[in-house]
């Protein structure tokens, strides 16, 4: 085949490019873009990874410290919370603070006035003119309450009382005839009046109401059961025994007395097992007992009007309760304990039931000193 003059003249002359080297070539500046691009990616993810990173620290970072602001806030709300709040684990509602939107305050308890009070003797009732001489005592020595008997553990009474039960009981044919004037020059002297009642011990009146007494077990008739002092008591289950005492308290409270300290608001003690207590369901039953003992305290609460209701309890009953109270008076509808101390100095300082108000009982004003409230009461009987 004959080649053209231009083929001719340079045949041999031009260099020839490889075709392996050139499809080298071509290789390498497809890769060195791929490369390019990849890297471009690998950067893009790199930074997308971070910024990913920073995001999460930084929202983990807010919900920590909202946590915190949270817990804070309660906090801070529970510690202005009263303490029986805090006891109770209670918290104001979200947005309601203490300044703005304060609690419903509870009912103020009933002032307690101071009650300095000495013992009058019964025969400081029998003129008007001992009665003088027992105010000018009470002034002396800084008192401003006399304790007086009413009626004693064997269960006379020191006033006349126009009860329908005084018929076949006769439990004020003892009574002191110028009582109720010597009530009166106490209340005029600015002394106010303690009316000292025993209650269920009640030697009298359990002789004679068979219907209201602690009966004999396994008798032919009714017959009286005994404690091992040999003392006749009423039982507390008794409707008539509780409507009886419950009487003595209203015409206390017509007299105009200050107080009623009610003793013996209990059942006997020792061995019970030849006692019967009517309308008792289950013997025994201390829940029961005390829950009588309780009832018959509301009762005698709405019974005594404007005075106050004062109940006496052992300081042993007050610490650790006792099986003739079923357990323990606390927080029951007296207006305070009397807690007898004549008995157990050792239990003076000890800590009561801070929900109820107390008022300590002895013997002599040497004991007292240093109270801001007591009772002296001297074991004394009509009978």
């Amino acid at each position: 085949m004959k080649k053209h003059g231009a083929a001719k003249k340079y045949a041999g002359k031009l260099p020839r490019v490889p075709r392996q080297r050139f499809s080298r070539r071509r290789k390498s500046i497809s890769g060195d873009f791929h490369d390019s691009i990849i890297g471009v990616k690998s950067r893009r993810a790199r930074l997308l990874r971070r910024f990913t990173r920073t995001a999460i620290r930084g929202l983990l970072l807010l919900i920590i410290l909202a946590f915190g602001f949270s817990v804070t806030e309660i906090l801070l709300r529970i510690s202005e919370l009263p303490p029986a709040a805090h006891a109770a684990g209670t918290t104001l509602p979200p947005g309601q603070t203490p300044q703005t939107e304060p609690a419903a305050a509870p009912a103020p308890a009933v002032p307690q006035p101071e009650l300095r009070a000495l013992y009058a003797p019964l025969r400081m009732l029998d003129s008007r003119e001992r009665t003088g001489r027992m105010i000018q005592q009470a002034q002396a020595e800084g008192c401003n309450a006399a304790v007086i008997l009413i009626k004693d553990k064997e269960g006379y009474l020191t006033y006349n009382s126009g009860l329908g039960q005084m018929q076949t009981l006769r439990a004020s044919r003892k009574a002191r005839q110028q009582v109720e004037a010597c009530l009166q020059d106490y209340k005029a002297a600015g002394i106010r009046v303690v009316a000292l009642v025993h209650c269920f011990r009640d030697n009298l009146a359990a002789g004679i109401m068979m219907d209201g007494t602690v009966l004999q077990k396994d008798t032919t008739k009714p017959t009286p059961w005994r404690d091992a002092l040999s003392q006749r008591w009423l039982n507390p289950y008794s409707e008539a025994a509780q409507n009886y005492i419950l009487g003595i308290i209203q015409e206390l409270a017509a007299l105009g007395v200050d107080d009623v300290l009610l003793d013996s608001v209990c059942f006997p003690g020792g061995n019970l097992q030849a006692a019967v207590f009517t309308g008792e369901e289950t013997p025994g039953d201390l829940a029961a007992r005390n829950n009588v003992l309780r009832d018959f305290l509301q009762k005698a609460k709405a019974a005594a009007g404007g005075a106050r209701l004062l109940a006496l309890m052992p300081a042993k009953a007050a610490l650790d309760g006792a099986e003739e109270y079923g357990g323990d008076l606390w927080n029951s509808a007296a207006d305070a304990i009397a807690v007898d101390n004549r008995d157990a100095g050792w239990a003076l300082d000890a800590g009561w039931n801070a929900g109820q108000p107390t008022i300590q009982v002895f013997s002599t004003l040497e004991q007292a000193a240093g109270q801001e409230r007591f009772l002296l009461i001297e074991e004394e009987a009509q009978g």
